[in-house]
């Protein structure tokens, strides 16, 4: 305690100096921060019988209030009184700073603005490092607060005017105090604030190295310490490492936990996002309802903040599974959202009203006063007006109308070129994906028949002949696939339709499968009833028949049996083929029955796997206005074609 006193007293003396021996502050490096700010304030108000010295005292007591208080600048307008008698330019300036930090929160933007400018030609002209960089850092809080569009100050470009000044001036100087702002302003204004983008922290991390070194050497620094540690954590919070992040969050709070209320609460809200990211709830919801309850001792009344704040507070306990107490949370943090509209929506039509009233009665007295002399330019003006307008939407009619015409020929192109690329894609993968098996195995083949002949092996070269017509017989009815859907791609042509026997074209089609089944020790069952005719193309139904039984074949084993039913039912002919796969792909299935129900989300993805049969099945089936589906029986797959019987 002695120790704090004595440090306190030295720094006092400081601050004020004595006249006699000419220690007064020069610059704005020579006024001192003080954490005891209720001891500090004793002091100076006991001590007013020199002004000088009771002025500069003030003025340290109002920069530490800023500092390590929640409330601030109620001897400004002393400091003022006191600069403007004595003629010290230096605390004139340092009194608009101060008005600046208390304008920040309030509406007088304009005048904190104008503040700003006289101190930046002041620290200029005196070379004065500190000063600079605390205007510096003021104006660039002021534009991040809020986008204000002014001479001095305002929007994007000025705001990296003050950002390159200060790195101007701070890059070059050697002051402690100034490098510590010079690191300050560099982390967050251009480190965090306009370069968040960038993967890259090193120079960020090298910067904060350099500032707590420099901290180090200066005892009682937390205001500093703050600053430093919370821009290296948000930093880290951008780069996602949740723990590095909680680390430095947790530092921060320590030296902010004792400062202002912003410092404060920026503390406690980002320890608690850092537990939040790092995925520890429970504290993360304490420190939120800590700056909670920081919140409503202020007393703002800034319903911004008690939403933000619920919001969170909602979210984590919900995480945790506090489901009830995060729905009542969320039900406040609504019902003060509704509050906020309504008392944004009352402003409005206030400020409204008021402009109006203001607005209407200027517009009465000018009109009085003018209206006899104005009478005819008014109605010559109303005239050309009208004419000039009629010309202009005239004109905007016609380049409408072109534009439109335009942009359909040039959509209608757009998608003829799509489709050309599609059906071109598509072609290629069909022809990659079901003509590359069936040439191999002819390949294979044809150089087996060599080889048996050169040894004289003729009963195996049966056999293989056998084989031979098995693949021919498979590779021309892909063939046959590959034009018929190419065709049906290029262009969408009528077919003619007619009353066939479904029968009549099944049985024309049984002999050659069944010759192929028997070569493959696979029995064909076949169960056709009468009088089963249907309205559609022969070739459509000859070309489904022949590719349900081509894949029924090659996918069933030896000594298994394939089904064929033919049957009505009803007003319809059903058409079902029944067999038992060698193997059952789930996914295979899964994909087969979204194309015949109709329900893939995209064509090229979702027919991915599957072969061009399946696909022209789907589609002729269609065109021939019926439909076909897939179940799986266990082990055995059942496809079933239904068409509208034709009398």
């Amino acid at each position: 305690m002695f120790k704090a006193s004595l440090l306190l007293f030295i720094i006092c003396c400081c601050s004020f100096g004595l006249s006699a021996q000419n220690n007064l502050p020069k610059c704005y490096a020579d006024y001192e921060l003080i954490e005891n700010v209720d001891s500090l304030e004793r002091y100076v108000y006991a001590h007013q019988e020199n002004q000088l010295a009771y002025m500069h005292g003030l003025i340290s007591l109002e920069l530490s209030r800023e500092a390590y208080k929640d409330k601030y600048g109620q001897d400004i307008s002393t400091i003022k009184k006191i600069a403007a008698e004595q003629n010290n330019e230096l605390a004139k300036i340092i009194g608009l700073i101060l008005e600046v930090s208390t304008d920040l929160w309030t509406e007088d933007k304009t005048r904190a603005l104008a503040n700003l400018h006289s101190a930046d030609k002041y620290f200029t002209k005196s070379k004065d490092t500190l000063g600079m960089l605390s205007i510096c850092n003021t104006a660039l809080v002021l534009l991040d607060t809020d986008n204000y569009e002014q001479p001095y100050v305002g929007g994007e470009k000025n705001f990296k005017l003050w950002y390159q000044k200060a790195l101007d001036w701070g890059k070059t100087t050697n002051q402690a105090k100034a490098k510590l702002m010079y690191y300050e302003i560099y982390l967050y204004d251009y480190f965090i604030r306009i370069n968040t983008d960038q993967k890259d922290f090193k120079e960020g991390f090298d910067m904060v190295n350099q500032a707590l070194a420099i901290i180090k050497k200066m005892p009682n620094q937390n205001y500093y310490k703050f600053h430093i540690y919370y821009a290296l954590s948000i930093a880290l919070e951008f780069q996602d490492k949740s723990k590095a992040y909680l680390e430095y969050a947790f530092l921060a709070y320590q030296y902010g936990e004792n400062l202002g209320y912003n410092e404060r609460a920026t503390a406690i809200c980002n320890l608690a996002d850092a537990y939040l990211m790092d995925e520890k709830y429970k504290e993360a919801e304490k420190y939120y309802n800590l700056f909670y309850e920081l919140y409503k001792k202020q007393k703002t009344n800034e319903l911004h903040d008690e939403i933000y704040l619920l919001s969170h507070i909602s979210e984590v306990q919900y995480l945790q599974g506090k489901y009830k107490t995060a729905y009542n949370n969320k039900l406040r943090e609504d019902s003060l959202k509704i509050i906020l509209n309504e008392k944004t929506k009352v402003g409005n039509i206030l400020e409204l009203e008021t402009k109006y009233e203001v607005g209407k009665k200027e517009a009465q007295n000018e009109f009085l006063m003018q209206e006899k002399k104005s009478l005819e330019l008014r109605n010559f003006i109303l005239i050309t007006g009208m004419i000039s307008l009629l010309m202009v939407l005239s004109l905007l009619y016609n380049t409408y109308n072109k534009l439109k015409q335009t942009n359909k020929a040039l959509s209608q192109a757009k998608q003829e070129i799509e489709k050309h690329g599609r059906f071109r894609e598509r072609l290629f993968s069909m022809v990659a994906h079901d003509l590359r098996s069936p040439v191999v195995t002819y390949t294979g083949i044809t150089d087996m028949i060599s080889y048996l002949i050169k040894n004289n092996r003729l009963e195996e070269l049966k056999k293989v002949s056998l084989q031979l017509d098995t693949t021919s017989v498979s590779l021309t009815n892909l063939i046959d696939n590959l034009l018929l859907w190419a065709k049906g791609q290029k262009q969408v042509a009528a077919t003619l339709q007619s009353s066939i026997d479904t029968k009549e074209v099944i049985q024309s089609i049984l002999p050659i499968y069944a010759e192929i089944a028997n070569w493959h020790n696979i029995h064909l069952d076949v169960s056709l009833q009468d009088n089963l005719k249907i309205l559609a193309t022969k070739d459509s139904l000859s070309l489904i028949v022949r590719n349900l039984l081509d894949n029924a074949i090659k996918n069933t084993n030896q000594g298994e049996t394939i089904k064929v039913q033919a049957v009505i039912e009803q007003d319809f002919v059903n058409i079902i083929f029944i067999n038992k796969p060698k193997m059952i792909d789930p996914q295979i299935i899964q994909k087969i029955q979204q194309l015949f129900s109709g329900t893939a989300t995209d064509e090229n993805s979702e027919n991915d796997g599957l072969g061009l049969g399946i696909i022209l099945i789907n589609e002729f089936v269609r065109a021939n206005n019926g439909t076909i589906s897939l179940t799986q029986n266990e082990d055995t797959l059942i496809f079933e074609l239904k068409f509208i019987k034709h009398q």
